[in-house]
């Protein structure tokens, strides 16, 4: 038989994570709701990927995937140029909420000082980072509350793709990124 400590040894800083008995019992409930809030956030996706697919520049990653997903997230990457926080306002300006997921790791201020992140260049990830664009997605949308999305995002691609940063017409397809990604 081995010896235990008779006492606690805090080595390093730490967060307990230890739900409390109300907390586990609503993760109970939760977790019957999983199969079919997921089912729904799929066909939601579906809605998402028919009405916009690759469309007035706008790419959906992943789209041709046959990965199995939580479909937690809807991302789209926007059409190259595209200035993502005027859309973002556009939409806004409409009642849609939008999010950025993820902002590239090796910008957040930890990792370029401690690992000095800020010093190599990662070309493909500077070029998508600013064109992606989370929609709103969760399984108390309605088919009607995504195809609504839809149509604000398009007129507000199509209102902003007139001109590009440079002042000139903007294009009608986004340039593709040299490692395929999102196609």
């Amino acid at each position: 038989m081995r010896a235990g400590t008779a006492g606690y040894e805090v080595t390093g800083l730490g967060l307990n994570y230890r739900p409390t008995e109300i907390s586990s019992a609503l993760g109970r409930v939760q977790l019957g709701k999983v199969a079919g809030d997921r089912e729904r956030r799929r066909k939601l996706v579906a809605t998402y990927r028919a009405m916009l697919g690759d469309r007035y520049g706008m790419v959906i990653p992943f789209a041709g995937s046959q990965a199995e997903s939580a479909y937690h997230l809807m991302a789209i990457l926007l059409p190259a140029g595209a200035d993502r926080e005027t859309i973002r306002s556009d939409l806004a300006d409409a009642g849609i909420q939008t999010s950025v997921h993820y902002p590239p790791t090796h910008g957040f201020s930890f990792y370029r000082h401690t690992y000095a992140s800020g010093r190599r260049a990662l070309p493909v990830t500077e070029a998508v980072a600013p064109r992606l664009l989370s929609l709103p997605l969760h399984s108390r949308m309605s088919r009607g509350d995504a195809a609504l999305v839809c149509q604000t995002l398009v007129a507000s691609v199509r209102a902003r793709r007139a001109v590009n940063a440079h002042g000139n017409p903007g294009p009608d397809h986004a340039q593709p990124l040299t490692n395929g990604c999102g196609r």
